[in-house]
């Protein structure tokens, strides 16, 4: 009895050879053997090693930049900062573009020299423009260019965060453009529904939906500035977001086939009643509403985190006496429970427990 041992090669040509597979099926198959033992190679790296390899570009790219500045050190003047910055990024995208998916140095050091080439940019852009609008429209420039060349979700996702960002900035930096916050929540808002609710929406497309996520839950910390510095209020902003509330539920109810007019009647008036209060705690529910209506554990634990900070700057920002804070908090539970006995004996409310395999009180 023969006890060699074969391998795929030998195998595929025998197969071949009786003709049970043409050769391009061997090649293909050969093909995804070898993927699968590339993404068994990266499975099996530990993520120590992975770690340590993202510092060591990280400092690499540092210690690179340095020693940059330290050549130019008596001439470095706002315009070689821009010069320097628009390098950085250009040496990254070629990096990130020639770099295989399973090279961590290499994205790594192709992410730190992008951040890095972004901050150099921006401070020149700043200190020669003067103005917080020049540098948030050539932050946008960017985005737009890398977001189709820099093929890297992490930085699609941190580049909306900076956009949306220097946006704030700009707005809040002059007081005539502070009511233009209300318009950049209503952008946020729209583009988080429409590619949340999007039917199979694209790979490259969800760092951006994401981005414009976390951006909706960080703006209107903004808006919760003063009064005496903020000169816009904050009644628009909480009625986008209300109005944006409303627009999820008609297009969740309708998405699952039907309306249901008491469910979306208690809803309504959640709505309107958080409508009252800080617009960050209007963004959060709608975050833990997608969240969960999508079954997306990013989105609902964004929404989770988000909500107790909001409600906690609220309550401090409240101009009342302790002992009528206390009246409200009291008040404000006994409400909510009696709310809760009321929807748990309704029927399609003990019907959605069932169907999510739950146990009805």
């Amino acid at each position: 009895m023969d006890d060699k041992v074969l391998t795929f090669g030998e195998v595929f040509r025998q197969l071949r050879e009786s003709g049970l597979v043409s050769e391009s099926q061997e090649k293909a198959a050969a093909l995804r053997l070898e993927s699968y033992g590339e993404v068994q190679d990266r499975e099996s790296t530990p993520w120590y090693i992975k770690a340590l390899v993202a510092v060591g570009a990280w400092a690499a790219a540092v210690f690179f930049l340095v020693s940059v500045g330290m050549a130019f050190m008596f001439e470095l003047d706002d315009k070689m900062f821009i010069l320097i910055g628009l390098a950085s990024i250009a040496v990254a995208t070629i990096l990130r573009r020639v770099a295989k998916e399973d090279s961590i140095f290499l994205a790594q050091l192709a992410f730190a020299l992008c951040i890095t080439g972004h901050g150099l940019t921006i401070y020149g852009v700043g200190e020669e423009s003067d103005s917080v609008g020049v540098v948030a429209l050539v932050v946008t420039v960017l985005f737009g260019l890398l977001y189709w060349l820099y093929k890297d979700g992490a930085y699609r996702v941190l580049g909306t965060l900076m956009v949306a960002g220097t946006f704030s900035v700009w707005f809040l930096s002059e007081n005539d453009l502070n009511h233009f916050i209300h318009l950049l929540i209503l952008v946020e808002a729209l583009g988080v529904g429409v590619l949340f609710m999007k039917q199979d929406l694209p790979a490259f497309l969800r760092p951006l939906a994401l981005g414009l996520a976390v951006s909706l839950g960080l703006t209107p910390f903004f808006v919760l500035l003063p009064a005496h510095e903020l000169v816009t209020p904050f009644w628009p902003s909480s009625i986008i977001l209300a109005l944006g509330l409303i627009c999820l539920y008609f297009a969740m109810a309708k998405r699952e086939g039907g309306f249901r007019y008491e469910p979306l009647g208690f809803a309504f008036t959640a709505t309107l009643l958080f409508s009252f209060s800080t617009p960050g705690i209007l963004a959060a529910i709608a975050l833990m509403v997608l969240g969960h209506y999508l079954a997306d554990r990013v989105l609902l634990g964004l929404g989770f985190m988000l909500l107790p900070v909001f409600i906690t700057i609220y309550y401090y920002s409240l101009t009342m006496d302790l002992l009528t804070k206390s009246g409200i908090l009291f008040a404000s539970g006994a409400f909510l429970i009696i709310i809760r006995i009321i929807i748990s004996s309704r029927p399609w409310a003990r019907e959605a427990v069932e169907e999510a395999g739950g146990e009805v009180e």
